[in-house]
């Protein structure tokens, strides 16, 4: 379902912003710091899945309103 439709951009940002936000939630659960230096490189890859997400997220809505705006026209 992911291939099938490559001509429309805004679902595809918004598929890969919805994979970031489940890698970093899962990320949660199974990564765990071993070494004194771990929690922050895990915070810090935690909070970079999350901040890729919520980029993806918007550009995918901000296409889809330009998309609709052109539509009504």
């Amino acid at each position: 379902m992911i291939f099938k439709n490559r001509s429309n951009p805004p679902h595809t940002l918004r598929t890969i912003g919805m994979l970031f936000l489940l890698l970093a939630s899962a990320a949660r659960w199974f990564l765990h710091p071993t070494t004194s230096v771990g929690p922050d490189l895990v915070d810090a890859g935690i909070g970079l899945l999350y901040g890729l997400s919520i980029g993806f997220l918007l550009v995918s809505l901000r296409r889809n309103q330009r998309q609709c705006a052109v539509n009504k026209r």
